[in-house]
């Protein structure tokens, strides 16, 4: 017996992946849909900022979208965004996709060596960055930097597009610690939309604030593309402020709400005895979503109904959820069942496994990862877990090498690269240890040939890596203690960090 809805449970078989019968076949025709409904309708808003229309955001990113295509962005071309939250940000990413054009969204936290890498690796034809993250581009690296969109005006032409079209080039993890770029097509964006749509049984004209980054899958592919294609509104935070926050869910902006447990952790932490207004819908995901949380947003948001989100940007947001009336009953810690277009399974060795319409069909341009990622069709996930006679999956531990800041990962790797550059550094082995909001931090190990201090350590490390990444805590040694084979023994670090 299927635990979803029946409108979540009605699907039909295209080219070998189960889809919705009446789903649009690309984020253009999801979004025009909406448009054509209800062009008054709000649709976006900024906090105590401007605010669209759906008519409004249609016709700026038809200028926008014309603009792009002036400076020669076609179908398979690449627009990059390095932009905070904001109204301009969804009508580049929407010109960009009405263009024909695959949109790559780039982490504002990083540095200039670290976008360099990530600008090499996809080549856009185009940056566009607000004015405070331009000297973290170089502008030799690509042909157009652009200086957000007002200055993007041209004549647009329709391109036609079909749901394999490449849409959104997303930088992620993997597991060996180096970027990969998961590239989500149509299908899987349409799919990601409606699957929440059906699954959490949204309403017509849904509104929500998008508290997490939108270059990230949570903000742009769990919350503004499911409530646009509802011609809902999306309130745009560009930043996150628990009292912010707090104050737009007690003005009731939000009837569905999608973050991370430490944006609700924080949230529920500044809210003391303000409440929620018209709060129906709350997910998480990203890392562990403890009962004692789902109790903490119940107190925030009385009856409101809470739901555990279980993917990868690879799965292009969630491949599991929660099935609806099963927070309080589903078994011990398991986040949900497969979602309707999706199959979850196991590997060899209980390694979690996706295939399915919200899956994506490769990494763009890396064929190693691709032969190390995929498995006779099903995506790897890098994560232990089990799943029941019923379904429920439930996460037991990362195979992967990487720490889990609040949702955020941590390659060590990378961290461990970077306070090496020192001189006086010799080694560094970097893992994950326990805290209470962020779930876990980094902490480094480090041996030195000379003394140095830990804030010299962690200044050292800033300049190189985006704040979120620089060790928390460094502690130093003699030597790091290695096994015969000379390998790091960083089950033995854990054990002494309490992890």
């Amino acid at each position: 017996m299927s635990l979803w809805p029946d409108a979540a449970t009605a699907t039909v078989e295209r080219r070998g992946l189960r889809v919705y019968p009446d789903q649009p076949a690309t984020v253009v025709g999801l979004i025009e849909r909406s448009v054509a409904a209800d062009p008054g309708a709000p649709a976006v808003a900024e906090p105590g900022g401007p605010a669209l229309t759906y008519g409004e955001l249609w016709e700026e990113a038809e200028r926008v979208a014309g603009g792009l295509q002036a400076r020669g962005a076609a179908p398979g071309t690449r627009v990059a965004f390095l932009m905070a939250n904001s109204i301009d940000l969804l009508v580049g990413v929407i010109a960009c996709w009405r263009a024909g054009a695959v949109a790559v969204t780039l982490n504002t936290k990083y540095t200039l060596p670290e976008l360099a890498k990530q600008l090499a690796a996809c080549a856009p034809l185009v940056v566009v960055s607000q004015p405070e993250w331009l000297e973290k581009v170089d502008p030799q690296q690509v042909p157009h930097l652009l200086s957000g969109i007002d200055g993007l005006l041209g004549r647009f032409e329709p391109v036609p597009l079909t749901a394999a079209d490449p849409a959104l080039l997303m930088f992620t993890s993997g597991t060996t610690g180096s970027s990969k770029r998961a590239l989500q097509s149509h299908l899987n964006l349409v799919s990601v939309a409606e699957t929440y749509i059906r699954c959490l049984e949204l309403e017509p004209r849904t509104t929500t604030v998008v508290a997490a980054p939108m270059f990230n899958a949570t903000g742009l592919n769990a919350q503004c593309l499911p409530v646009l294609a509802l011609g809902g509104t999306v309130t745009l935070m560009p930043r996150f402020h628990p009292e912010e926050l707090v104050e737009l869910l007690g003005e009731g902006k939000a009837t569905l709400f999608h973050a991370a447990p430490t944006i609700y952790a924080l949230t529920t932490g500044a809210a003391a005895s303000r409440r929620a207004r018209g709060l129906r819908v709350a997910v998480s995901g990203g890392s562990p979503v403890t009962r004692g949380l789902v109790e903490r947003v119940r107190e925030l948001a009385p009856g409101v109904d809470f739901r555990i989100s279980y993917g990868m940007t690879e799965t292009s947001s969630p491949a599991v959820l929660t099935p609806p009336g099963w927070i309080d009953e589903r078994p011990g810690d398991a986040a949900g069942v497969a979602v309707p277009v999706d199959d979850v399974g196991l590997g060899p060795d209980g390694e979690i496994l996706f295939r399915g319409a919200t899956v994506i069909a490769g990494y763009d341009g890396d064929v190693e990862a691709n032969e190390r990622s995929f498995l006779d069709g099903w995506l790897r996930s890098g994560d232990l877990g089990t799943i029941d006679e019923d379904g429920f999956v439930t996460v037991l531990d990362r195979i992967k090498d990487v720490i889990n800041r609040g949702g955020e990962k941590i390659p060590s790797i990378e961290v461990e690269t970077a306070l090496c550059e020192h001189p006086l550094v010799v080694e560094a082995a970097v893992v994950g240890v326990p805290h209470d909001v962020y779930g876990e931090v980094p902490r480094a190990f480090v041996a030195v040939s000379e003394p140095v201090g830990e804030r010299e350590l962690q200044a050292f490390a800033r300049e190189r890596l985006a704040g979120f990444k620089v060790p928390a805590e460094i502690v130093f040694v003699e030597e790091l203690p290695r096994n015969p084979g000379g390998k790091v023994l960083k089950p033995l670090l854990r054990a002494e960090s309490g992890a």
